[in-house]
C-alpha cells in the first residue's frame, strides 16, 4: 500500500518534481530574471531591494521580505535591485541615488520591493535614507518577516552589517570626498511544501 506524503501526496500520483527546501531561484547580482514553477506549492521566498547610496549621511536599507506564499505552475519573471550611488564628491553639496526594487511576477503573484531612500548631503539637511515600501499580491501568504518602511535604518536585514544584501552605502565623513554606494538587492525562491 502507497502511504500519501507531501512527496506523493496522493496514491499513485505523479511524484513531487522538487526536493525539500530545494531553491528554484538565488541571486544577489542585478537583472532581470525568469524561472518557472512546475507544481502548484507553497514556496520560501526571500525578496530584498536595493541599498541607497550614501552621502554625508548613510543611505536607507532595501526593503526586505520573508514570507511563504501559494504559486501556481507557470513562468515567473525576477528582477534583483540595483545599488544605489553614491553622492559624488563634495558629498555636503550632493545626495545618494535611491536603490533599485527587486520584483517577483507571475502567474499568482505581484511581490515587490522598494529600495532605499538616498543619503543627504550636510547642505541639503543631511537627513539618512529610509528603508523602502514593499507591496504583496499573492496567494495564501504568510509574513515571516517585513522590514519597517520608511525607518531611518541602513543595514542589511539579512547578514546585519553594512556590507549585506539590501544595506545603504554608509557615510562619508570627509565632506569633499564621494559618498559610499548601497548593496544590490537579493531573491531566492524555494519550495517548502506541497497544499
Amino acid at each position: 500500500m502507497t502511504i500519501r506524503t507531501a512527496l506523493m501526496p496522493m496514491s499513485g500520483g505523479t511524484p513531487c518534481p522538487y526536493e525539500p527546501a530545494q531553491i528554484l531561484f538565488e541571486s544577489g547580482v542585478p537583472g532581470t530574471y525568469s524561472f518557472e514553477v512546475l507544481v502548484e506549492a507553497i514556496y520560501d521566498i526571500w525578496l530584498v531591494a536595493g541599498g541607497g547610496g550614501g552621502s554625508s549621511a548613510a543611505g536607507g536599507t532595501g526593503a526586505t521580505l520573508h514570507l511563504r506564499a501559494k504559486l501556481l505552475p507557470g513562468i515567473y519573471n525576477v528582477t534583483v535591485g540595483m545599488h544605489g550611488a553614491g553622492a559624488g564628491a563634495y558629498v555636503r553639496n550632493n545626495n545618494g541615488a535611491p536603490g533599485g526594487a527587486s520584483l517577483i511576477t507571475g502567474a499568482s503573484c505581484t511581490i515587490l520591493a522598494n529600495g532605499g531612500t538616498q543619503g543627504y548631503g550636510r547642505r541639503n539637511g543631511g537627513a539618512p535614507g529610509k528603508v523602502g515600501t514593499h507591496s504583496i499580491q499573492a496567494l495564501n501568504f504568510e509574513i515571516l518577516f517585513q522590514s519597517p518602511a520608511g525607518t531611518a535604518y541602513s543595514l542589511s536585514y539579512i547578514t546585519g552589517t553594512s556590507s549585506g544584501y539590501g544595506a545603504g552605502g554608509i557615510a562619508q565623513g570627509n565632506e569633499t570626498g564621494s559618498g559610499y554606494n548601497g548593496w544590490p538587492g537579493y531573491v531566492k525562491i524555494s519550495f517548502e511544501t506541497l497544499k
